[in-house]
C-alpha cells in the first residue's frame, strides 16, 4: 500500500515554528508551522483549552475548505469547552496552500488536477502526501507530549475522507476517525464519471490490490464512523 499510493513509513525530522499566539478567556491559539525535512511546510491552527486534561486529547479536523473556513465555528468551541486541543492544518494543496483557479484548466473539472498530475509525474499521489502531512502533524504532538499519555481522533471532510482512513492505517496512536460527505470506494468514481476532482483521488492501479473498505477493515471498522449529509 505504501509503494503504492507512494507513502515512506518513514519518522520525519521536523522542525516548528510557532509564528502567531494569543490567548482568549477559553484558550490559547496559536498559529504553528511546521517543516518536515523534504516536504513543504504546514501550517495549522491549534486550540489549547485553559482546563488540562490527562492524557490529553487531541482533535485533528481535516476540512477541504481550508483551517479559516472553520476556525470560529461552533463546533471548535464545544470541542475547546470539552478540554480537547484542536487541530486544523492546511495539508498540501488545501486552504493556505490551495491552487488559484487559473491554474486549473476547468475542462478537467478538478479543482486541482495541476496538483494531481505533478504528484503521478513524480511516481506519487496526492494521498499519499497527504498522509505524509497528517503523520507529519499526528507526529509534531506525539512528540510535544511524549511523556505523558495522548489521545489522537479525526475529523475528517470530503477529499480528506480518504486521508484519515490511510492515516489510521499507517499511524496506530490515532484512536477514532470520523469522516463526513467523502467516498467510501473507489468504485464511486468508475460508477459517477461526471463526479468532479477525482484526480484527487486517483492511485494507479488500485482496485487490482484494495478499495477503501478493505483499509476500514483493516484499521478496524471500530475506530471508524461514515456520515453522509
Amino acid at each position: 500500500i505504501s509503494q503504492l499510493i507512494g507513502y515512506t513509513n518513514e519518522k520525519l525530522s521536523i522542525t516548528s515554528e510557532i509564528v502567531q499566539s494569543k490567548e482568549y478567556d477559553l484558550f490559547v491559539l496559536q498559529k504553528v508551522i511546521i517543516r518536515p525535512k523534504n516536504e513543504i511546510p504546514i501550517p495549522f491552527l491549534v486550540y489549547y483549552p485553559k482546563t488540562n486534561h490527562q492524557p490529553a486529547e487531541v482533535e485533528i479536523i481535516l476540512n477541504e475548505d481550508g483551517k479559516d473556513k472553520i476556525a470560529s465555528s461552533e463546533m471548535v468551541l464545544e470541542m475547546i469547552k470539552s478540554g480537547k486541543i484542536v487541530v486544523i492544518p492546511d495539508l498540501r494543496g488545501m486552504g493556505e496552500t490551495f491552487d488559484k483557479s487559473e491554474q486549473n484548466d476547468p475542462k478537467y473539472w478538478n479543482k486541482e488536477y495541476r496538483n494531481a498530475m505533478i504528484s503521478l509525474h513524480i511516481g506519487k499521489t496526492l494521498t499519499g502526501q497527504r498522509v505524509t502531512d497528517l503523520k507529519a502533524t499526528v507526529q509534531y504532538f506525539i512528540s510535544k507530549y511524549e511523556n505523558t499519555n495522548i489521545s489522537i481522533s479525526i475529523k475528517a471532510k470530503g477529499i480528506y475522507g480518504s486521508i484519515a482512513l490511510y492515516a489510521g492505517l499507517f499511524e496506530p496512536s490515532i484512536k477514532s476517525i470520523n469522516i463526513l460527505n467523502a467516498i467510501s470506494s473507489y468504485y464511486d468514481l468508475l460508477e459517477n464519471p461526471l463526479m468532479k476532482n477525482a484526480y484527487s483521488y486517483v492511485i494507479p492501479s488500485v482496485l487490482k490490490y484494495y478499495d477503501l473498505p478493505d483499509i476500514i477493515k483493516w484499521v478496524g471498522p471500530k475506530k471508524i464512523v461514515y456520515t453522509k449529509q
